[in-house]
């Protein structure tokens, strides 16, 4: 409500209080908590998942917004898809409930950061960085509201092999329960044994991929330029 917003005042006895503030019962949404005082839980779940073992997080305090914003600006977001901690099923079935276009750049499969395929699907193969464009200009040139994803594989001779990155996510979870390790923490310890698990190889992937999307994300722009 409006601070003049009168007519919701009607029928309030009046105050000589300077400090008094009208309460419309108007329910105030949850503010995001900074990282340090998150109190995440993570952990791995099977259930209900055709064999394939997930990572849950729970404990995040924080507002609607934050996870709306793709939703609601244009904007095309470039990224390797999402990390392998994380539940790639439910990520993509939020974004479709917000009506979020979710398109592999060269791909069907939508990537897992480290690896090229995730085993769940894009909506659409945009082969080039012009086919990006002229989508997105499509959707927001008939007015439709929100942004992006496009999910832009590693290359393939930096790729790690799902497999075994999965393994070795488990291994760094079972390390992070057995040192008690939880809230913002949790991620920071969990990609530091990551490389250490994986030799480096998962580092140098990542470097190699984080190149990867600016150059996508660099030619996506020019086309959309034009």
């Amino acid at each position: 409500m409006a601070d003049n917003d009168w007519k919701a005042r009607l029928g309030m006895v009046y105050s000589t209080n300077p400090d008094f503030q009208y309460d419309t019962g108007t329910a105030q949404g949850p503010v995001t908590l900074p990282p340090a005082q998150q109190d995440l839980r993570v952990w791995l779940d099977r259930k209900q998942r055709g064999g394939k073992v997930v990572t849950l997080v729970r404990g995040f305090v924080g507002c609607d917004a934050d996870l709306q914003e793709l939703a609601n600006t244009p904007v095309c977001v470039v990224c390797a898809g999402a990390k392998m901690i994380l539940d790639i099923g439910r990520t993509l079935e939020y974004l479709e409930t917000m009506g979020v276009p979710v398109l592999g750049l060269n791909t069907d499969d939508f990537p897992a950061f480290y690896c090229r395929k995730s085993g769940f699907g894009v909506d659409y193969n945009a082969k080039t960085p012009a086919d990006v464009a002229a989508i997105a200009k499509a959707k927001w040139g008939m007015g439709l509201e929100g942004g992006m994803l496009i999910g832009n594989p590693v290359p393939e001779e930096y790729a790690m092999d799902f497999d075994e990155m999965s393994a070795v996510i488990d291994r760094a979870m079972a390390m992070a329960d057995e040192n008690g390790v939880k809230g913002k923490n949790i991620t920071p310890f969990l990609l530091a044994h990551i490389v250490e698990l994986t030799g480096g190889n998962s580092l140098k992937t990542n470097i190699q991929l984080a190149y990867n999307n600016a150059r996508a994300a660099a030619q996506i722009a020019v086309e959309l330029a034009k």
